[in-house]
Formats: C-alpha cells, sequence, structure tokens
C-alpha cells in the first residue's frame, strides 16, 4: 500500500516539476499586449487601426474586429504583401488622417473614443464609385494628393479587415453555412 502511495506522489511531483515552465510561460503570454510583434505598424498607428476596425466591424450578436484581432492581421498582411511603394503612401495616408480628424474633431487622436472615430469615419468612407475606382487606380497614377493618400489609407484597411473577417476560421465555421462532410448525392430527374 505504501509503495503505491509513493508512486503517486512521485509522478504527481514530476508532473508538476516538467509542467510548471511551460504552464509558466503559457500564462504569460496570456497577459502580453496583442502588439509586441508589430511589422508594419507603430505603437500608435496600431491603436487607430484598432479604433477604426471597430467601426468597420463592431462586435454585435456575432463576433467583431477585436475578437478576431483583425489589427495584427493587417499589420501583417500590409508588411509582407504591399509593395514599399504602398507602405509609403499608407504611412502617409495615416498622417493625413490623423490630421484631418484631430482637426474635425478638435482633440487628439489619443483622447478619441469610438464615437469620434464613428463620426469621423462615417464621412470617410462614404465614397462614390468613380472616386473609388480612382483612388484604386492611385498606384499607378501616383497621385500624392492629401485627399487620395487619406482614402488609400482607409480603403486598404477596410480591405484588410475585410478579407481578415471573411476568411477566419470562426466566420467560417460558425457563422457561414459551412459543412465540413457534405451529406449524400441524391440524383434527381431519374
Amino acid at each position: 500500500m505504501k509503495r503505491r502511495e509513493v508512486i503517486k506522489y512521485f509522478s504527481i511531483a514530476g508532473g508538476t516539476t516538467l509542467l510548471s515552465p511551460f504552464l509558466f510561460n503559457l500564462l504569460n503570454s496570456c497577459k502580453q499586449a496583442e502588439n509586441d510583434n508589430l511589422n508594419f505598424f507603430t505603437e500608435l498607428q496600431f491603436q487607430v487601426v484598432n479604433q477604426i476596425t471597430q467601426v468597420v466591424l463592431p462586435k454585435t450578436d456575432t463576433i467583431g474586429a477585436i475578437d478576431l484581432n483583425l489589427v495584427s492581421f493587417i499589420d501583417k498582411c500590409i508588411f509582407h504583401l504591399e509593395d514599399e511603394k504602398n507602405k509609403k503612401k499608407i504611412n502617409k495616408g495615416f498622417e493625413f488622417f490623423i490630421e484631418y480628424v484631430e482637426d474635425k474633431v478638435s482633440k487628439k487622436i489619443i483622447n478619441f473614443n469610438l464615437d469620434n472615430y464613428n463620426e469621423s469615419l462615417k464621412e470617410l468612407l462614404s465614397v462614390s464609385e468613380e472616386e473609388l475606382k480612382r483612388i484604386n487606380d492611385m498606384p499607378s497614377n501616383n497621385s500624392d494628393n492629401e485627399t487620395d493618400l487619406r482614402y488609400f489609407f482607409l480603403i486598404k484597411i477596410r480591405y484588410y479587415c475585410l478579407l481578415g473577417f471573411f476568411t477566419s476560421k470562426e466566420v467560417k465555421v460558425d457563422l457561414m453555412d459551412y459543412e465540413s462532410i457534405p451529406g449524400e448525392y441524391v440524383e434527381i430527374g431519374v
């Protein structure tokens, strides 16, 4: 009887010794900020884009941009998929966006709340078809117009936000009518 108890305690002690570093790292990784591994965005850009994604895809009865951590997805997409020319235009567009919304709301961007972003983006993201086509052709026409660059930044953020949303596992499996194993084939008309 004593031998079994000793074996039991040794196995518990050994398991605890082996698993404690793993559990410690796991718990620490949960506490780390989501933006530790930024590729393209600065800290301020990360925070602003995070707010923009909340306006584009707010959390309602379905999951939103925050739940999917889309700002990290956008950061990685811009870093890996956009060429240097577009990256510079996105950065310039971000600067022009900050200037525009700070002038419009009369506050520094750091003090913005979600309502300030809603107010500013409502006007900015409603673009006519012709203007959208012109802005999408912007990489080829090399426009340095402040308005064009601001729209270019917002359209890229919105594009990658929606791309990340619709290609995420959570949306494909949970929200869309997804069947991993289709039903049986039933021939019609025979």
